[in-house]
This record gives structure tokens, C-alpha cells and sequence, in this order.
């Protein structure tokens, strides 16, 4: 189910970050926004299991909102290409000897970063699932020997 949501959700990035007519900046800026925001919410959370037996739990955790941190920043190099790609007026290359353009070059930097970006999510949504469910494992476990 999990990998039936992100993969939509890929399909729906192809549609929009890859139109070069379309001015998606603010959805990478927002989208930086939405992983910072995540990546505080994970360093939060590891900081706050403080019981020895969460300790490899947070380190896990802290390990996601690194990922989460380096996905915001690939989103806002993101958003930063795709705006030097459609407000420049680019017509001298890259390397001048090999004749390569700018823009196309940039074109596969952005597709590059935005692929990149795919594989954190999606890799993260299976992760924290798997986090999820083994704190609560954890949690039932320390509840039972309170409540014994």
C-alpha cells in the first residue's frame, strides 16, 4: 500500500517538476519546507528516548533525519536549478572545448537531483514505517513489565 501511494506521487513529480514550462519553484521550496520540518520532528523524537533500551531506536531515527535533512537540501538545489533553467537566458556551454549546452546539462542535473530525492522518500516511508512499528513493540514491552 505504502509503495502504491509513493509511486502516484512519483508519477505526479514527473508531471510537474520535469515540464520545462512550468514554474514548479515554489513546490520545491515547498517541499524543502515539508523535509525540514519532518527532519526536526525525527531529531526531536530521537532526542526525547532517553530509556537505554530505545538507544539503537534514536540512533536509527537520528539516521532518518540526517537522510530527511539531505533531502531538503537536494530540494532546494532542485528548486534552484529549475529556476536558473527557466528564467536564464542561457546560451553559452558548460565546457566550450566539448560544445556542451548549459541548459541541457543543467536539465540533467535537475532530473538527477530529482530522482535522488524519490529514492530518500521512498526509502524513508518503508523506514519509518519499520521504526513505527518497533518502537510500539518496544513501548508494549517496557508497559508490561510496569503494569507486572
Amino acid at each position: 500500500m505504502c509503495y502504491f501511494i509513493v509511486t502516484s506521487l512519483l508519477g505526479i513529480q514527473a508531471d510537474v517538476f520535469l515540464n520545462y514550462k512550468f514554474d514548479s519553484t515554489n513546490l520545491t521550496n515547498l517541499g524543502f519546507a515539508v523535509y525540514v520540518g519532518i527532519a526536526t520532528l525525527l531529531f526531536n523524537w530521537s532526542r526525547a528516548l532517553i530509556n537505554p533500551r530505545y538507544q539503537l531506536l534514536a540512533e536509527e531515527i537520528n539516521y532518518q533525519a540526517i537522510r530527511t535533512t539531505m533531502a531538503s537540501f537536494l530540494f532546494i538545489s532542485a528548486s534552484l536549478i529549475k529556476y536558473i533553467i527557466l528564467h536564464s537566458k542561457m546560451s553559452y556551454t558548460v565546457l566550450p572545448h566539448l560544445g556542451v549546452p548549459i541548459k541541457p546539462a543543467l536539465q540533467i542535473v535537475f532530473v538527477g537531483i530529482i530522482i535522488c530525492v524519490n529514492i530518500i522518500t521512498t526509502e524513508l516511508v518503508y523506514e519509518m514505517a519499520t521504526l513505527f512499528r518497533r518502537y510500539f513493540k518496544i513501548r508494549k514491552i517496557l508497559l508490561s513489565e510496569v503494569n507486572n
